[in-house]
């Protein structure tokens, strides 16, 4: 399981963290998250760090949390269900916190929790093929977690609407509302992620 949350650091100072559970639509739980958690503290630890880039494996970003990942967590008894609430929480904290730049890779799709994690991220790249979704509706769930960063990113307004009905955005309406920043073609967002980390007034350290 430990690889299924990869982190890399290249010589440019780009740190990637990579949700490698692409069978699964990149789906988390609390194994994942704790596991994302440490990748993301790692990163931020590590000297000369300049970027760190948040990815997903396979054809989908991240389709959030696991269901049945969310329902046991549901059923456990009130200390430990805030408690494991606070480590979800704590992803996109950690990568809002972050003391350099976050970039979100979405290819596929970002659901649910996965578009909270994007909402998070400084900036958001998207293939324009990507959709964009607060899927959690219709399960009966409240994104409650995300709200914050969403809200950060589209408003309470947009956050009632998106949340409330649970709509399937293009990348090209995500960027028109503010949940997405740069959307390219497919096959040109590895190019234009290079292009971006490389750009000085995103990595200066200054």
């Amino acid at each position: 399981m430990a690889d299924e949350i990869l982190y890399a650091i290249d010589g440019r100072g780009v740190a990637t963290v990579t949700l490698n559970r692409p069978k699964a639509m990149n789906a988390f739980d609390a194994v994942r998250i704790d596991a994302f958690n440490e990748a993301i503290a790692r990163a931020v630890e590590t000297p000369g760090i300049r970027v760190i880039v948040v990815a997903g494996a396979g054809s989908v970003f991240c389709s959030g949390a696991d269901i049945n990942y969310l329902r046991s967590a549901g059923e456990l008894p009130p200390k430990e269900n805030l408690a494991d609430a606070g480590k979800y929480a704590a992803m996109g904290e950690a990568l809002r916190a972050a003391p350099v730049p976050v970039v979100a890779r979405v290819q596929g799709g970002a659901y649910g929790g996965g578009l909270g994690l994007a909402a998070a991220c400084d900036i958001v790249l998207a293939a324009e093929t990507a959709k964009f979704a607060v899927t959690e509706a219709r399960y009966g769930f409240t994104p409650s977690l995300m709200v914050p960063f969403l809200i950060g990113r589209i408003g309470q307004r947009g956050c009632r609407r998106w949340c409330l009905t649970g709509e399937v955005l293009t990348a090209a309406r995500a960027r028109e509302v503010g949940l997405a920043d740069i959307v390219v073609a497919d096959d040109a967002l590895d190019s234009a992620l290079d292009d971006l980390v490389e750009l000085e007034a995103l990595t200066s350290s200054d």
